[in-house]
């Protein structure tokens, strides 16, 4: 991903009257080894667990800000780093050294590049299930199980395990934003894939029946990397460890979209699909 940090030593800090001696002050702080290996801390951190990263990030600043003052600025300025920096510096007069300075700044430097990096991330990639609040226990199991299956998959662009993965998030309506009209689509598709039926085995026949439908659509769109030969097959192999013979014709229903109710459903759910 490509990387974007600021430069905060080029900033115009109009109210701070030794501004040159403060753009030095940061642009030490800037190129310091210290603050570029910490970068590249923070950089693997956001690349494992982004939302994590970014709350933790957030949640260190106003602790190692011990004025009072500086804490209500820091939530005034809307956590705007540029705007926050003369606060700092001009607190210097006695309250604050320049060794914490430099820490308080360092800190905020880091956290503004961290905010903008996290930034490029697309959505589909900040998705981990297991970490969504998701109040709905079942929407959240069945997500998980949808998530072991596309990880078995062998996708190609447009498509890879994280966007089909989101995409699934986005129809139950657990992320992301519906389009207008798309409010009872999350419903549908809760429905189609469960059911009301307390025998497991019956249960887990209708979810593998409504998500090998999701597959043949997924095939339909091209997502997967298959070779010659019967597609449907190579799916139900992939996916599910071996070939069934009823999963290969419900693959292929969903490819044609045979079904009335996954027809529907697709009308509205293609338009959250992952595209060139």
């Amino acid at each position: 991903m490509m990387e974007m940090k600021k430069d905060f030593a080029a900033c115009v800090f109009d109210l701070v009257e030794d501004v040159d001696e403060l753009r030095q002050f940061i642009a030490r702080i800037q190129k310091s080894a210290e603050t570029l290996l910490e970068w590249e801390s923070i950089k693997e951190r956001i690349d494992n667990n982004p939302d994590l990263t970014i709350s933790q990030l957030r949640k260190e600043i106003p602790r190692h800000i011990s004025s009072e003052i500086l804490r209500d600025k820091w939530h005034k300025v809307n956590e705007d780093v540029e705007r926050m920096i003369p606060y700092i510096w001009c607190d210097q007069n006695g309250r604050t050294t320049k060794a914490m300075m430099m820490v308080r700044m360092q800190e905020m430097i880091l956290f503004a590049w961290a905010k903008d990096y996290y930034a490029l991330i697309p959505e589909h990639d900040k998705i981990e299930i297991s970490k969504l609040v998701i109040r709905d226990t079942g929407k959240r199991e069945l997500l998980l199980r949808i998530q072991t299956l596309i990880r078995r998959g062998q996708w190609q662009a447009p498509a890879s395990k994280n966007k089909i993965t989101y995409f699934f998030c986005v129809i139950l309506g657990v992320a992301g934003k519906l389009a207008t009209g798309h409010d009872e689509l999350p419903n549908k598709v809760l429905e189609y894939l469960t059911t009301d039926i307390e025998d497991e085995k019956a249960k887990n026949i209708k979810f593998e029946s409504a998500i090998c439908r999701f597959l043949g659509l997924f095939m339909k769109k091209g997502y997967f990397q298959l070779s010659s030969g019967e597609g449907a097959v190579q799916i139900s192999e992939m996916i599910f460890g071996e070939a069934h013979k009823k999963m290969n014709l419900e693959i292929g229903k969903g490819y044609r979209k045979d079904e009335d109710r996954f027809r529907k459903i697709c009308e509205m759910a293609e338009c959250y699909l992952p595209k060139a």
